[in-house]
């Protein structure tokens, strides 16, 4: 399923997401956007400008919630949370130059608040 979502510049792609009404497909973030929860992790196909490097506190976050999900499934998902394109939607900040943002949203969402 492909959407296209508007948001103001200067929201967060996780206030996109949120405001696009995905409840049924998207859980949200549980932490409201405070990069404590990895509830709002993406994957980034595409982005026509390059992204932002993910900050100490983001890499610290999916690194958390990839072992919190190998521990789950008793597979390693590590791959998954710590490859390039693995964002937390709420540390994506958008611009003008973001038009065209391609994510996915995964179906192995990991919330680290209730492991």
């Amino acid at each position: 399923q492909v959407l296209q979502l508007r948001s103001p510049i200067g929201s967060t792609l996780m206030e996109a997401l949120e405001a696009g009404d995905l409840n049924d497909v998207w859980p949200g973030g549980a932490c409201g956007g405070m990069c404590s929860c990895s509830t709002c992790r993406v994957v980034v196909n595409h982005s026509p400008a390059p992204l932002p490097p993910r900050e100490d506190e983001e890499e610290d976050m999916l690194d958390v919630a990839a072992n919190a999900a190998s521990h789950q499934s008793g597979d390693s998902a590590v791959a998954d949370y710590s490859a390039e394109n693995s964002r937390l939607a709420c540390q994506v900040v958008l611009r003008a130059e973001y038009d065209g943002l391609d994510v996915t949203l995964p179906d192995d969402v990991t919330n680290v608040l209730e492991v």
